[in-house]
């Protein structure tokens, strides 16, 4: 069969949902057929996503869940890979270079989302029982055992069972102070994914595709604000560099169809943007309040070559009304949105620590009132007291060790307050505090 031929066989396919055995004709046709070659990173994107979804759908097999989600991270790598392809091989065809930025950007952004949930990340257990046959020697006065020794052992068996855990069963790798060692692994990996996009976009401006470079950063910059407990303040770089790709986009792209053809890609992205924009826009306006400018540099390899923020006209435009806007804003409005958004971004692993200790006075002292009452005895006062310093004490440390996502975004002290107010009202009363913090995370659900 022709090329040709070979792609329609493809292309039929993929519009039936059969991404593997498209992906198997468009290869086949071969670097002759460049629209063959323009599908294969599409391919590699669904097939991960149909990965990453019947992995969700099993659930309850916790190996079966790792595996999917880690075998869609790979496939998203090999998009990666093709969509890199057709800019060195095609670089004369823009409307396949369009494909290939946009197929990056949402690569990466994927990968950021699929490492953010810690599905990727687990354990090996592996359990060996030993069955041990003792020979004993007893010593009888009347029918009352007096002595029993062991005089020898003999294994004869083993039985040895493994299983994937997304948990570590090994105590050293959870501390008192800081995140655990899978929060770290979690990270680095995220870490991971941001440098890679970096590098990306590093050589993108290297061939002249800078704006495609932007978009590329601002996928992976709304992925880091998206994750559950991702860095809200990342939406202030993905607005810069949406707004800027699109400025060198309108000078650089002559042919107004395949500007209009790559600023379809970037719409999906920029949506992407504004849909979190205006989730989080009550954080946003806290922000422009503060005249807090985008991290621009965290997505360059090199932080030197970012660009100054005003060399975006439309962007400084932009802002310009938006904090003429913001002045006549509910502040008492934006405040609880503020403090829920905040809160949302708590995961239940840092703050149950502090509910833990917290509670041992609420529960078995009686309070905090009940501490310091003229009613409790000295063995209450003295632990309620040293039990409640503790506490602070280890919430306040735990807070400043493990708050990255809090300290570049101006909402420390929020999550400061939020954490030493969990200890202090877990202290004073567990059942109005659990009631209150379930309360509290109904109404911050949104804001996940």
């Amino acid at each position: 069969m022709t090329p040709q031929e070979l792609y329609q066989l493809g292309e039929n396919a993929y519009n039936s949902e059969r991404y593997e055995e498209a992906l198997k004709y468009y290869m086949e046709a071969g670097p002759e057929c460049v629209d063959a070659v323009s599908s294969i990173p599409f391919c590699y994107v669904n097939l991960a996503t149909e990965a990453s979804l019947d992995a969700s759908n099993h659930a309850q097999d916790t190996e079966y869940l790792v595996r999917g989600q880690q075998k869609a991270v790979k496939l998203l790598d090999a998009a990666i890979r093709s969509a890199l392809y057709i800019y060195r091989n095609f670089p004369d065809y823009p409307y396949s270079c369009n494909i290939a930025a946009y197929n990056i950007a949402n690569a990466l952004n994927l990968q950021y989302s699929l490492i953010s949930t810690g599905l990727t990340t687990a354990y090996n257990i592996t359990n060996t029982e030993t069955t041990v046959r003792q020979t004993v020697m007893t010593t009888k006065i009347g029918d009352k055992v007096v002595n029993r020794e062991v005089l020898w052992e003999d294994i004869i068996g083993t039985e040895t069972t493994s299983f994937v855990s997304l948990n570590s069963y090994d105590m050293s790798d959870y501390h008192i102070l800081g995140p655990d060692e899978k929060t770290k692994r979690v990270k680095a990996s995220m870490e991971t994914i941001v440098t890679n996009a970096a590098q990306i976009a590093d050589i993108l401006e290297c061939i002249n595709r800078e704006y495609d470079a932007h978009m590329v950063r601002a996928s992976v910059a709304c992925a880091m604000a998206e994750a559950e407990n991702g860095d809200r303040s990342m939406l202030l770089p993905a607005e810069w560099f949406i707004a800027r790709a699109d400025e060198l986009a309108k000078n650089s792209i002559s042919d107004k169809a395949v500007y209009d053809n790559w600023h379809e890609f970037l719409n999906i992205i920029a949506d992407d943007y504004r849909e979190l924009a205006s989730k989080y826009s009550a954080l946003l306006r806290s922000y422009r309040k503060r005249g807090e400018k985008p991290y621009l540099a965290r997505f360059y390899q090199d932080k030197e070559k970012a660009p100054a923020v005003e060399s975006c006209t439309s962007y400084t435009e932009t802002l310009n009304i938006k904090s003429a806007g913001d002045a006549g804003s509910n502040t008492l409005s934006d405040l609880s949105e503020l403090f829920l958004t905040v809160f949302a971004q708590v995961s239940f692993m840092k703050i149950f620590p502090t509910i833990l200790f917290a509670s041992i006075i609420g529960l078995f002292c009686g309070g905090l009132f009940h501490v310091f009452s003229s009613d409790a005895g000295i063995f209450t006062k003295v632990f309620g007291i040293v039990w409640f310093i503790l506490t602070i004490g280890l919430t306040f440390f735990r807070t400043i060790s493990d708050a990255d996502e809090f300290r570049t975004n101006n909402t420390f002290n929020i999550y400061m307050g939020i954490m030493l107010g969990t200890a202090l009202l877990f202290s004073i009363n567990f059942i109005v505090a659990i009631i209150a913090y379930i309360v509290l995370c109904i109404l911050a659900k949104k804001y996940k």
